[in-house]
């Protein structure tokens, strides 16, 4: 196995409520900016919970793995986008 696939296997381990409820309410968000354009809404200034998704993971990865598993995940975690991590997560919970 690559190591990028060895150090992203540690994401099972991660998942927990807190990556659930953020995923969750992304997807909430995504429902009310479509909706908002229905309705003529602004909501430019409700955050994406996108943008807390790396720092929840990174968090976690800290909490639970040993301190050179923690920090080879979070070097290669990093390197994805918002919506790339998420799609990892999605398939991680998937797996589980």
């Amino acid at each position: 196995m690559e190591t990028l696939e060895i150090e992203l296997a540690f994401i099972q381990g991660l998942l927990d409520d807190d990556i659930a409820r953020v995923l969750n309410q992304h997807l909430e968000w995504e429902a009310l900016t479509n909706c908002s354009h229905l309705f003529d809404l602004d909501v430019e200034h409700i955050q994406n919970p996108l943008d807390v998704l790396p720092d929840v993971v990174m968090r976690k990865a800290d909490q639970r793995l040993s301190e050179d598993k923690a920090e080879r995940f979070k070097a290669v975690w990093q390197r994805f986008t918002p919506e790339q991590q998420m799609h990892i997560i999605f398939r991680a919970f998937q797996l589980t």
